[in-house]
């Protein structure tokens, strides 16, 4: 991108398309921001509603396949959980039939206003991050009793700040080194703020560009297991270090308490896990509609089941499993959808993790863009596994679905940067 700090005079013609340039993405990002404005729950915003005028022309084009699969697999989303509250007799007019459906409107919204140009995505990116920021600082966090600056970027700013400062970096022309250490900055401030999860992708994140850095003479297989080590052995020290007290009072609090519960590490300290697989195993097909209908067998014997993985017997699974308004938390986009849709609703959600996992192996094809799409495919991979939907949760994973179609269209090669050329990085 470099648009703040070419290298050589520039003549009126790429000063003409330079200022085009800064204009379409700002432009872009404001349409973007106007996911600040929620129209229903996690699901729907203003953004999506700009997203619904510009789907026609959607149809006018002639779509990839890899992002006919995204939109195909919604539809199969879509389909399962209407099958699944028919079967459950639940009322239709429910945010977990609508998900994928606004998942789809996304994603044709985004490719569109995209048009195939990697800077148009990671602008929308930029514009749904200042959108939730957004968003939250003016309908704030309603389960906060009074004002935490550790709550709020633990529950609503870090990542997208983190999102912001990489879009920012490309602008600059910054080096991956130095977006590295920015994320191992945002990894020591989000230890101290007991955000452990934010630290830990942003600990992954920096592996996979540092190693891509400097182990280029390593075959990728090297460089993938030595990445996994590094985040592995992290993963494996962050209690340590939280036990120490160097992370301040409140992460070692969390540690003790999570490791008196027994949940195994795999598990990222989630209580939740056998709850969403014994309710999967229950009603692999069809799912239960609503994770609030889930049987009061099934919750008796995952409770076994987590019993038999070393859970505390003396936990009240039970209370960790209920929100304090009573609605039961399964605590994973991915598990969330099988157990209350079926297999057809966890198909996006699959294909979505399948889609983040390829952004990260195959990072340099997006170019000076990589380190976003870093950013944005391991939060992801985080959030598909140990996170339950939020706001703008559907809008992100739109944008890494565009993302990943992008630099998988037939006759795509490498995505590159010309030399600093202020031009529109196409994936070409």
């Amino acid at each position: 991108m470099a648009v703040l700090a070419p290298a050589r005079p520039l003549n009126w013609d790429v000063r003409h398309r330079l200022q085009l340039r800064i204009i379409s993405g700002t432009a872009l990002i404001l349409c973007a921001a106007t996911s600040a404005v929620q129209i229903m729950g996690y699901t729907s915003t203003a953004f999506s509603a700009l997203c619904l005028l510009l789907a026609p022309a959607w149809l006018l084009t002639r779509p990839a396949r890899s992002e006919l699969i995204f939109v195909g697999v919604a539809a199969v989303g879509f389909l399962a959980f209407v099958l699944s509250f028919t079967v459950n007799r639940l009322p239709y007019l429910d945010q977990r039939i609508l998900q994928w459906p606004c998942f789809a409107l996304y994603f044709i919204g985004i490719a569109v206003l995209a048009a195939g140009s990697l800077d148009r995505v990671f602008a929308l990116t930029a514009g749904i991050a200042i959108g939730t920021c957004g968003y939250f600082l003016t309908a704030g966090i309603p389960e906060l009793a009074q004002f935490s600056f550790a709550a709020y970027w633990k529950y609503a700013f870090a990542p997208w700040i983190t999102v912001l400062a990489m879009f920012v970096l490309v602008a600059l022309n910054a080096s991956r080194t130095a977006q590295a250490g920015l994320l191992l900055c945002f990894a020591v401030i989000s230890l101290s703020l007991n955000y452990r999860s934010h630290a830990l992708t942003c600990i992954g994140a920096a592996t996979v560009l540092l190693v891509a850095r400097y182990g280029g003479q390593w075959s990728r297989l090297a460089r993938s297991v030595g990445g996994a080590a590094v985040v592995l052995g992290f993963a494996w020290l962050m209690p340590v270090i939280a036990r120490s007290g160097i992370g301040g009072q409140a992460l070692a609090d969390k540690v003790e308490m999570q490791e008196s519960i027994g949940a195994p590490a795999l598990l990222a300290g989630r209580t939740e896990p056998p709850l969403s697989l014994t309710a999967i195993a229950e009603k692999p097909w069809l799912g239960w509609g609503s994770a609030n209908q889930i049987s009061p067998d099934v919750f008796a014997r995952a409770e076994d089941l987590a019993l038999q993985w070393g859970f505390d017997p003396s936990v009240d699974l039970y209370y960790q499993w209920h929100l304090p308004n009573g609605d039961t938390s399964l605590h994973s986009n991915l598990l969330n959808a099988w157990a209350e849709g079926g297999v057809g609703a966890a198909l996006l959600p699959f294909a979505l993790l399948i889609g983040a996992v390829l952004m990260i192996v195959r990072h340099d094809r997006f170019g000076e863009w990589a380190g976003l799409a870093v950013v944005l495919a391991t939060q992801a991979c985080w959030d598909l596994l140990f996170s339950p939907a939020s706001y703008n949760t559907l809008s992100t994973f739109a944008v890494l679905a565009v993302a990943c179609a992008t630099i998988h269209r037939p006759g795509l090669g490498t995505v590159t940067a010309t030399d600093r050329d202020p031009t529109t990085v196409e994936a070409r």
